[in-house]
């Protein structure tokens, strides 16, 4: 009986070791991070196949010590997140679950999946830095009129 104890605590300590090992650094998500692929798709060809302009695709993101903020045309939305092994989990005010947010050392991006609620989900990938978000020429020309 001893033994087993033994066993089962030496086998949780190493469960708890490469647990703590394999854990993403967070500093390396840190910073600001603009839409790369949507999909698979680059922008400009992902906003030809829903026929719209590239601008109204773009999407930034800053993660900042306590804080995910995503950006795009319609405005900017901050939210919580906890830290987890491979990357974060962005979090509503009630503490939901609303994106998985992955790291990718190799390629030094993240991303993350998310349901469109019908069976289908869209993958965004994103790249260190950050893209100009402004309305589409068509719709700056209204504005300005």
């Amino acid at each position: 009986m001893k033994k087993l104890i033994a066993f089962i605590a030496v086998l949780a300590m190493t469960v708890l070791c490469t647990a703590c090992a394999g854990k993403v650094d967070i500093s390396k998500i840190k910073g600001d991070w603009t839409i790369s692929t949507i999909n698979g798709y680059t922008l400009e060809e992902y906003a030809e196949t829903i026929g719209t302009d590239k601008t109204e695709a773009i999407v930034n993101i800053t993660v900042t010590d306590d804080t995910f903020t995503s950006t795009n045309i319609t405005g900017s939305q901050s939210f919580k997140y906890d830290e987890a092994a491979d990357g974060i989990q962005v979090k509503d005010d009630a503490g939901n679950l609303l994106a998985k947010v992955l790291y990718d050392s190799e390629k030094d991006s993240i991303s993350y999946t998310l349901s469109l609620g019908n069976g289908n989900s869209i993958e965004c990938v994103f790249a260190r830095g950050t893209a100009e978000i402004s309305a589409p020429a068509a719709d700056a020309a209204t504005a300005e009129a």
